[in-house]
Formats: structure tokens, C-alpha cells, sequence
């Protein structure tokens, strides 16, 4: 199996070498063979190798973009360049803890035909109590999550996709830059008839940093443009409505703020080009593994 471990990072060499020395301890062998590319997303001082401190053997390649292409486009570049038959997306402040990884995700890879995506275990570091599940607060407490298992989508800060697959639903729509792009493309995902599955074997650590990137007012309307984007561009008319109106909820208490709520969604549903709507059988698959339809 051939691993690409795809990082993108702007503004955080500290926590990229942190990432990189845990890469740089998984078992190698002739059967679990990987790469690493690192997209520099216009930070303040441009990359090099000699920055990362990771040795030749990691063997790490850097490409730059001057201009910040946001969370999917960036990904969509560093996809282009990988040559792996699984992408390993993962955010430049987490890093891996099992060293005999890569056998991990051989295992669950060829579980099945129809995968196409893999959740990984992901846990908040500075609270070890907190993990990033694929699933409701309620589904969480229903399941045993210490068995794999089918979802609905998967969380952006670590997950895998088989390099066909992402290709063959189009990649991350670079029209949100941040936040929805994993539900984005989950959705295209089940829509052309691949599943996505849950793997706790698969273990990674967030550390969430203090180096963020956006502004919290920004980030909280990019937010509602683009639920109310996904929500326009993919679901049914009755779920439409019913996400939309929560969300729309959601942003005025949080921010009270009419005007901005008003320009994110007024924002999000210009920026449907063409629908895409949900097929019945992923709208199935979706209400049997706790899919986000009404909210």
C-alpha cells in the first residue's frame, strides 16, 4: 500500500514539526511505503526543508502557493501532486501516535469494494475527553465506537480517501475555503455509490493551535454561507428548509447580528451554480448512519 500524507499549513512550523517527527517514527516495510507533501498556504515566511527538521530519509516535498487558496483548494493542489492509492489528509496542528499506522489502514482498506473514505479516531489533546466522531452527540452515546463502522461523513482535521474516488467526485469545491468542504464532499462521495467507514484503530491527535488563521467574525458567516450553500446545493426541499431555518437561528443568537446573517445567506444561495441533489439511496444510507439532512 502506498500512503500520500497530504498537510496543509500557513503560519505553523511548530506545530508542522510536530506532525512531521510523528510521521517520521511509522514502521516502514516493503509492503507500507508513503510520501509526504506539504502545501505552504502563503505563510508570512515561505517554507524549506531546512526549516522542518525531519531527516533525508522522510524525504518531505514542499510546494508553495502565494496567494492563500483556503482549505479545498488547497488540498485539491496537494492531491494533484500526490501519487499514493490512499490520500492522507491531515492538519498541520495534529499529529499520529500508532507507529505501525500504515498496516492499520491496509487492514481496514479492502474491507470493501465500496470504500471510499476513512474516518479516522480523532482526539483534542488539550482535552483528552473530547474526540472529532463522525456521528451525533446521541449516536455517540448508542454505539460502540471501539468497533469500525459506516458514517455518514468524515471530520477534516484527519481522514483518508482513495485517490480514484477523490477524483471521481470531483474533489473539494474550492468555492467554500473553510468549513463544509468534508460534508461537501461526503455527499458527492455516497452520491456516486462508495461508502465512507469509521476506523478506531486509525488514532490521531489535535492539537488545536493558537496560531488561527481567521478571525472569528469572518469565520462565523463563512460558516452560515456555506451550510445554507450545501444545504441549497444538495438536499430535498422539506430538509432544505428545516437546516436552513436552524442555522439562520444558530447564527442570530450567537452573534446577534442581522446584517451579516442576512449577507451569508443571501451569499450562500447565489453561490449554487447547479444542484446536485441527494439519490434516494444515499438518502437511505444517510438516515441508517446518522446523516446530516435536517440539520
Amino acid at each position: 500500500m502506498f500512503v500520500s500524507f497530504l498537510i496543509l499549513t500557513r503560519n505553523r512550523l511548530g506545530d508542522l514539526q510536530i506532525l512531521l517527527r510523528s510521521i517520521e517514527k511509522l514502521e516502514r516495510d516493503d509492503d507500507s511505503k508513503y510520501e509526504i507533501i506539504i502545501l505552504d498556504n502563503a505563510s508570512d515566511t515561505p517554507l524549506s526543508t531546512d526549516h522542518l527538521g525531519v531527516n533525508e530519509a522522510a524525504n518531505p516535498i514542499i510546494i508553495r502557493s502565494e496567494k492563500n487558496l483556503g482549505v479545498p483548494g488547497g488540498r485539491n493542489l496537494l492531491a494533484a501532486e500526490a501519487k499514493g492509492e490512499w490520500l492522507f489528509f491531515l492538519d498541520d496542528d495534529s499529529f499520529l501516535v500508532e507507529v505501525d499506522l500504515i498496516p492499520r489502514i491496509r487492514s481496514h482498506a479492502f474491507r470493501s469494494v465500496r470504500m471510499g473514505a476513512i474516518a479516522c479516531n480523532l482526539r483534542e489533546y488539550y482535552k483528552p475527553r473530547q474526540f472529532y466522531y463522525p456521528f451525533t452527540r446521541r449516536e455517540v452515546r448508542r454505539r460502540d465506537l471501539s468497533k469500525p463502522m459506516l458514517c455518514s461523513y468524515f471530520v477534516g482535521g484527519a481522514h483518508l480517501i482513495k485517490r480514484e474516488v477523490y477524483f471521481k467526485a470531483g474533489g473539494y469545491d474550492k468555492n467554500l475555503f473553510f468549513f463544509g468542504e468534508e460534508l461537501d464532499l461526503s455527499y458527492r462521495i455516497l452520491n456516486i455509490g462508495y461508502e465512507i467507514q469509521y476506523n478506531p484503530d486509525l488514532f490521531v491527535i489535535h492539537r488545536r493551535s493558537n496560531c488561527q488563521n481567521i478571525n472569528e467574525g469572518l469565520r462565523s458567516e463563512l460558516i452560515l454561507r456555506n451550510k445554507i450553500y450545501l444545504n441549497s446545493k444538495y438536499l430535498p426541499l422539506k430538509y432544505q428548509l428545516v437546516s436552513d431555518s436552524i442555522w439562520v437561528i444558530r447564527h442570530l443568537l450567537k452573534t446577534r447580528r442581522l446584517g451579516p446573517t442576512i449577507r451569508a445567506v443571501s451569499e450562500g444561495k447565489k453561490m449554487v451554480k447547479d444542484r446536485m441533489l441527494l439519490t434516494e439511496q444515499t438518502i437511505k444510507y444517510l438516515r441508517e448512519n446518522c446523516g446530516r439532512l435536517y440539520y
